[in-house]
């Protein structure tokens, strides 16, 4: 498979490498670090269980979105949209405002959005239950299973990768104008 942690064997048995998988949880921490560390704007997608979680983290991301709501209700992040005509405007209206990664929280709840995001082009990263289809999204976290506790632990992670960046960032500005 893609992922080199899995692989199929005898009458369909599931083999896993915990030093691929290991390595996979480092590169998404990486990924996340240096998007966060050249403050990339990022959207983000969840269950309507993490509406003030998500809504927070949009609004945070950028001030580019915050006129958007005059046109759509800050519930396109939290809902499953739904595959027709007039939905896809909003994703190509979001593309050109020059946002083309978006942080999935459910893969399951936001198939459709996934649908919508991969059309018009946005890399998207999240979390997938390794028993799901992890090609569903272009970077996949893989974990044990969907639930409300692995969502609040990928949330917690985002913040904690989102504060550790900045930190970072503002100690490497702070060396360089010490060297002055």
């Amino acid at each position: 498979t893609r992922y080199f942690f899995m692989d199929q064997r005898f009458q369909n048995t599931l083999v896993f490498n915990p030093t691929k998988l290991f390595r996979r949880w480092q590169d998404f921490y990486h990924l996340l670090f240096n998007l966060f560390f050249y403050e990339i704007d990022m959207l983000y997608f969840g269950n309507h269980l993490l509406k003030k979680q998500v809504l927070s983290l949009n609004w945070l991301s950028s001030n580019r979105i915050q006129h958007l709501w005059s046109y759509a209700q800050p519930y396109l992040y939290q809902r499953p949209n739904a595959l027709d005509s007039e939905a896809g405007w909003i994703f190509h209206y979001l593309t050109t405002l020059n946002f083309n990664i978006a942080f999935v929280f459910d893969g399951i709840f936001h198939r459709m959005t996934l649908h919508y995001l991969h059309r018009w082009g946005f890399y998207t990263i999240g979390s997938v239950a390794i028993t799901q289809d992890l090609y569903s999204i272009n970077f996949a976290l893989p974990v044990a299973a969907e639930s409300l506790t692995m969502h609040l632990f990928c949330l917690r992670l985002v913040s904690h990768l989102k504060q550790s960046s900045e930190g970072y960032r503002f100690q490497s500005y702070q060396d360089y104008w010490s060297l002055r």
